[in-house]
């Protein structure tokens, strides 16, 4: 079919513009297409399509094709429109695939530039030069076939919009995911990269013609958005004014009055992080100078002073050396002036960034410039007339060698990679994860392998069950688990580690109580789930350091595993990462007026005693209810960072959801990473100084009191972050004006449509973030209490307020919490499962349960479990957590409350006689309401509530209906325990059914655990299930149903 397409100006305009993205367009030879007419135009295109089920169609601006399987599709240039390279010109195509084009399927397929006969071509293609599978280039002059090696990307192209640039003797191409505009990332420049034949690229010099092509196996469909082809002025070069002896002097001169006075140079073979540490370099100068540095190859810089970024010959041929090598210590970045040379180098091997990290140092030291924050805004570049240099010796090394990531959410990936890069965050990798599910699949071996999994009980257990572990001592699962490490190893040739830790999970332990694993329960049984884990890595480790020397293994110390096996002496190789989820996320780690870490520290320090090397685990991503407000612990930050270096660690991982809008929380951490030694105050001023500019003073004071806010110390967060108790009563409406007050001051001393405006606006914002959230918890809990329709409707109105807060800090980048998370945290109904009372089925024990409150051996008690934390009185995690047990049998109602407490010397139990006030004290409240017919009762006991109440001294109180003369016929036994690892105390009681006016167990009661808790001085009552006012309230106590 021959239909003339028609040209719309204003795309061709635009397309030429796309086509300049770097250079000129030589009008005469330039040629695009929109596709916004009808058809092809024939003059200049050739419809490839032919065969089975192959049609192509210009559909509003979109060139689609389909074909059949064994048919072909694409289109190509005609002879009148082909262009060669020439030596003054760029010959630059471009391609733009629609959005929503994927090639994942594609074995066959090729677009780029060819001659008609088909002997010269620069085609990226996917086919049998690549076993039909990932996609590479391919180069072929005079009928000769030269390859690249495959892009990273296997099987899916790296992305949708494409440009070749190509002059005699050097092909460059260029891909990016989204925007023609985008300038992309290189995925091939033959200067770079010799042939997997081998030799020097032969690149064509004939006329080609765009060429895009599909005969691949099976079915297809895709579609073109533009193709553009044109000859292209080289882009103009940044000019270099040289000034004579410039650099033979005291000081080198970079820059001044705007215009450069060196060049950036690069090796010729540079890698893509060098490039970018350049780039980086050129950009930031220019936003402080105004001068553009050119940024230059080695072969086509020709004279002046020279920024040498990266190694290569100039710099080999200066003398100046960079440590190598990719483990612990490795890691080194080099600023060197050397005459009208400046050298900014690191090592670059493996996972290091030397060279980007010698580039943000000099930058930092020199301009002032930082990136505070992983948003637009979060970069500050004072401005200077000149940059010069004097002096310059500087080999830097990090204070820690694995770094933070920060796996930040935001709107802005790009603010969040230079966020990364220009705060050091990465290094050496020591992976420990949870690894179990990967080192023998349940669904791959469990059903001819039982005894490769746990037994617990009698039984091994794994398929269709939550946290199952290995059996560790089975000699074939260590031998699965050698073959799992090595090729994780191999796979991921720049982590130090290989991961074996169990599978994730809280509650009971899953580990396995084989006879064989029994044995290292011996001689501490406390520690016997850390000996297990750490005999496994250590038979594991051996082997490693044979097949990958200087690797090993990881795993983790956390949860049941933070007790160290103090005897065991673990393999040189064996990595442990203690993830402090039973300390506090709040305060630091040596803080003497923090009980859950005064433990931690205790047992770091054991850790440290038999651990060739350590990485600290910690949940500074803060979850729970205080996911994306803001939140601020210098002390924490430093104090941690400190005790690291104290005991020797190797870096720290940090968990959770990390939120750009903490801005200051999280740079300053990165810092104390990369630098130590600097204190918490003078991190607050420079990050204020250079965020805040004039309003810095009270923009000091602001982070100031949201720190004392956070971090006061009756609150702590231990057993992870995501329990951390509720944020009611931090978040209080006084706290929020005081931050408010603040911020107004703060936005008085800085012009309107500044930076520092911005910056002080999304505090406002985030502050009011917060607020919507605490308004929309109060709501949600007041119609808890009374599901009134005036509760409903504000809980409805602060729901919409808090998303709406929400869409506007994610357009700003600063929180972008998952849809799931915003769904958990302001459902479309207030009620949420776990704040309705709950329904427990007790077991009835075969014989009457032990008496011992602190002993985990029975196992009437181990299969009795009701709660393993308790709730505070608005229905958020409790602190200290409580946990416990309930059964019966024929003659009683058995329970076994277990109270952790960090500071145990400090719990009350100062009432020493029976019916004292023992409320009063440190005590467990267990309350029944007894009501309708008892089984073996026909008559039926006179309802009512009894209330037991038991402090830490084992003293009891009674109470039936409100009378506390009644003395009813029931037993407790208390115990108490103060050393570490079993810092609680615990009471049983039991309760004959008569006491109860019951003749034999009921089918069900209804019943409630209370806990009193005098050591933190803020919601001192705990809750089996929150009545939501008074205790008494019975209809909000647990339905419990006893079976057989």
């Amino acid at each position: 079919m021959m239909i003339t397409g028609t040209w719309n100006s204003v795309l061709a305009t635009a397309a030429l513009a796309l086509l300049a993205v770097v250079g000129h367009v030589a009008a005469a030879a330039a040629m695009d297409e929109a596709f916004d007419g009808t058809a092809l135009d024939t003059e200049r295109w050739s419809d490839l399509c032919a065969g089975e089920g192959a049609a192509s169609a210009i559909v509003d601006g979109t060139f689609r094709v389909t074909r059949g399987r064994r048919g072909r599709a694409g289109v190509m240039g005609t002879p009148a429109y082909a262009l060669a390279p020439a030596a003054d010109k760029i010959l630059r195509f471009s391609l733009e695939f629609a959005p929503g084009t994927r090639l994942i399927t594609k074995n066959a397929f090729a677009f780029g530039l060819e001659d008609a006969a088909g002997g010269n071509g620069i085609l990226v293609q996917t086919g049998k030069a690549y076993g039909y599978g990932p996609w590479g280039l391919v180069i072929t002059c005079d009928g000769k076939e030269q390859t690249s090696e495959p892009f990273a990307e296997l099987n899916a192209l790296p992305g949708i919009v494409w440009r070749f640039e190509v002059t005699p003797g050097r092909v460059r191409v260029y891909c990016s995911r989204g925007h023609a505009t985008e300038a992309g990332r290189a995925v091939f420049d033959s200067r770079r990269e010799a042939p997997r034949e081998g030799g020097e690229w032969l690149v064509p010099t004939v006329p080609l013609v765009p060429k895009v092509l599909d005969q691949s196996t099976g079915t297809g469909a895709w579609a073109l958005d533009r193709i553009g082809y044109a000859l292209v002025d080289p882009p103009p070069a940044p000019s270099v004014s040289l000034l004579a002896g410039n650099g033979h002097g005291a000081e080198l001169l970079l820059a001044s009055g705007g215009q450069a006075h060196a060049s950036i140079v690069v090796a010729d073979v540079a890698p893509a992080t060098v490039r970018t540490a350049a780039a980086d370099l050129q950009k930031t100068i220019e936003e402080s100078t105004g001068a553009l540095l050119p940024v230059v190859e080695e072969s086509d810089w020709t004279e002046g002073p020279r920024i040498l970024v990266g190694a290569g010959k100039a710099v080999t041929g200066l003398g100046v050396g960079v440590s190598t090598g990719t483990g612990i210590g490795d890691e080194e970045a080099v600023l060197l002036r050397r005459g009208a040379d400046l050298v900014l180098i690191g090592n670059d091997e493996g996972p290091f960034r030397g060279t980007q990290d010698a580039v943000i140092e000099f930058l930092n030291r020199t301009l002032g410039a930082h990136v505070y924050m992983a948003i637009p805004t979060g970069k500050v570049v004072p401005k200077h007339g000149r940059l010069a240099v004097a002096s310059l010796d500087r080999r830097v090394r990090p204070a820690f060698s694995d770094r933070p990531r920060f796996h930040l959410r935001s709107e802005y990936p790009e603010a969040v990679a230079e966020y990364l890069r220009w705060n050091h965050c990465g290094g050496v990798w020591l992976d420990g994860r949870h690894a179990h599910f990967g080192i023998a699949p349940a669904e791959t071996y469990f059903d001819d392998h039982p005894e490769y999994y746990s037994e617990i009980g009698g039984r091994r257990f794994a398929k269709g069950e939550m946290n199952w572990q290995l059996c560790t001592t089975n000699p074939d699962v260590i031998r699965l688990a050698v073959a799992f490490c090595r090729r994780w190893l191999d796979g991921r040739p720049n982590d130090l580690t290989a991961p074996l830790s169990f599978n994730d999970g809280s509650g009971a332990p899953t580990y396995c109580m084989c006879p064989e694993c029994r044995k290292a329960d011996d001689p501490d049984p406390a520690s016997g789930a850390a000996r297990r884990l750490c005999a496994f890595a250590n038979a594991v480790a051996r082997e490693i350091a044979v097949s990958h020397p200087g690797k090993g293994v990881g795993i983790y110390a956390y949860f049941w595993t933070t007790v160290p096996p103090l005897e065991m002496t673990l393999e040189p190789n064996v990595s442990i990462i203690y993830a402090y989820s039973d300390g506090c996320a709040l305060h630091a780690l040596d803080d003497p007026d923090c009980p859950p870490n005064r433990d931690v520290m205790q047992r770091l320090k054991q850790w440290h005693r038999i651990a060739p090397r350590m990485k600290l685990y910690g949940y500074y991503g803060l979850l729970g209810d205080y996911m994306g407000l803001p939140f601020c612990s210098l002390r924490k930050v430093v104090d941690d960072a400190r005790v690291c270096a104290d005991l020797g660690m190797v870096g720290s991982h940090l968990d959770g959801s990390s939120i750009p809008g903490q801005g200051l929380y999280y740079w300053a951490t990165a810092q104390t990473m990369w630098a130590r030694g600097e204190s918490a105050e003078s991190l607050r001023r420079r990050y204020c100084e250079g965020m805040f500019g004039p309003a810095s003073g009270v923009m000091v004071e602001y982070y100031r009191a949201l720190e004392a806010m956070c971090t006061t110390p009756a609150v702590h967060a231990p057993r992870f972050a995501w329990m951390m108790p509720g944020p009611l009563y931090v978040w209080t409406d006084e706290a929020i004006r005081a931050l408010n007050a603040g911020l107004d001051e703060a936005s008085a001393l800085v012009t309107g449509d500044s930076p520092e405006a911005r910056r002080i606006e999304d505090q406002k914002l985030h502050v009011r973030f917060a607020e919507a959230f605490m308004h929309l918890k109060r709501a949600q809990r007041a119609y808890w209490r009374d599901e009134a329709e005036a509760h409903l409707a504000a809980y409805s109105e602060w729901r919409k307020r808090y998303l709406d807060e929400h869409t506007h800090l994610s357009t700003r980048g600063l929180v972008s919490l998952r849809q799931s998370v915003l769904d958990a945290y302001a459902p479309a109904e207030p009620w949420v499962p776990w704040a309705r009372p709950p329904e427990i089925a007790l077991k009835k024990a075969a014989r009457r349960p032990g008496m011992d409150p602190l002993s985990s051996a029975d196992p009437v008690w181990a299969a009795s479990s009701i709660s393993g934390g308790f709730w505070d009185e608005d229905i958020f995690g409790a602190y200290p957590t409580t946990a416990a047990d309930m059964t019966y049998d024929d003659n009683a109602l058995y329970v076994r409350v277990r109270c952790s407490d960090h500071a145990m010397a400090a719990v009350r139990s100062e009432v020493t006689t029976r019916d004292g006030d023992v409320w009063a004290d440190d005590c467990v409240r267990l309350s029944v309401a007894v009501s309708g017919h008892g089984a073996g009762d026909a008559d039926g006991p006179a309802a009512g509530r009894y209330d037991f109440l038991v402090n830490p001294a084992g003293v009891q109180r009674d109470v039936r209906d409100g009378d506390v003369s009644w003395n009813g016929d029931w037993t407790a036994t208390a115990a108490r325990s103060d050393v570490l690892n079993s810092r609680q105390w615990a009471v049983i009681v039991e309760i004959p059914w008569q006491t109860l006016g019951l003749a034999a167990a009921p089918n069900e009661l209804k019943a409630n655990l209370f806990r009193h808790v005098t050591t933190p001085t803020v919601q001192p009552v705990q809750f089996l299930s929150s009545t939501l006012g008074p205790l008494e309230r019975t209809e909000r106590y647990a339905s419990i149903r006893l079976g057989q």
